[in-house]
């Protein structure tokens, strides 16, 4: 291949990149001014006790007889929930610093182009002094797979992790919910399969009947702050931009492919021929 070959296939490869580019952009911006997924500020909550649409909350340790049989109670107005939840090594410590990663209290909000969304009307105050009734105020708890010691085994079967949601709503109720570590799908195919054999032991049929976490969920975005750094799922989500982008992509690619080799061919030095001498 000679110089002006590889000038040539530098030139077709980039009007191909230019092209599937600006085809690509296209696809991807029609894509996010459709895409209707909930976009939230979520900001964790450190005190033990606050104000939430007017009504008093409170957290405060429960000790059991065993460390395995330790809980919280949670205080909404009038309503209590007992949360199981591991124990702290210090008790009724001021502040939520030492449930980190496995305890959180989230205050989310909803956000549009990167700005909080305004309230459709006034109502009861959210948290704090901000008077707008949008969002959702959660407790989130992270809960190993029964048996299994947390600091050990436990924390490692993370395919066995649940969640445990406790939205603090409006109406003075708290709604409860309960999801677990997000399976990818061929996983979570063999898993359900193996739930129902004769082979499956109790927890992986208990599991079975529990939903996974959502890609993008509210839910998915609280666990979060319930998890270990380490240790936080793959953000491989299958309703992103990419996905409509198709055919633009790897023609792409290989356009790039081709402008490097075509450049290399074309001012690649050449040999000259050595002189024939008689």
């Amino acid at each position: 291949m000679n110089a002006k070959s590889g000038w040539i296939l530098a030139l077709v490869s980039t009007i191909l990149l230019v092209g599937s580019a600006y085809v690509m952009s296209q696809r991807a911006a029609a894509y996010n001014r459709s895409d209707t997924t909930p976009q939230l500020k979520t900001e964790p909550v450190a005190a033990r006790s606050f104000t939430v649409y007017d009504r008093e909350v409170a957290i405060t340790d429960m000790p059991g007889q065993s460390v395995s049989e330790f809980a919280v109670k949670l205080t909404y107005g009038d309503r209590i929930e007992i949360i199981p939840a591991k124990q702290p090594v210090i008790l009724n410590l001021k502040g939520l610093d030492l449930y980190k990663e496995w305890l959180a209290v989230l205050v989310m909000k909803p956000m549009q182009r990167g700005r909080e969304v305004a309230p459709a009307a006034p109502g009861p105050s959210l948290i704090g002094p901000a008077a707008d009734q949008n969002g959702r105020v959660v407790v989130v708890v992270r809960a190993t797979p029964p048996g299994y010691d947390p600091e050990t085994w436990g924390s490692v079967r993370r395919a066995d992790w649940t969640f445990r949601f406790y939205e603090l709503q409006p109406d003075g109720n708290i709604g409860k919910s309960i999801l677990r570590w997000p399976r990818s799908d061929k996983s979570e195919q063999r898993f359900q399969k193996h739930a129902v054999s004769a082979d499956a032991t109790e927890l992986e049929r208990w599991l079975a009947q529990i939903p996974r976490l959502e890609d993008r969920s509210w839910q998915y975005q609280a666990a979060l702050f319930a998890m270990p750094t380490l240790q936080v799922p793959k953000y491989k989500f299958k309703d992103d931009a990419v996905e409509v982008m198709g055919w633009t992509l790897p023609v792409a690619g290989f356009s790039v492919l081709g402008i490097c080799a075509g450049l290399c061919v074309a001012m690649a030095p050449r040999r000259r021929a050595a002189p024939i001498t008689p």
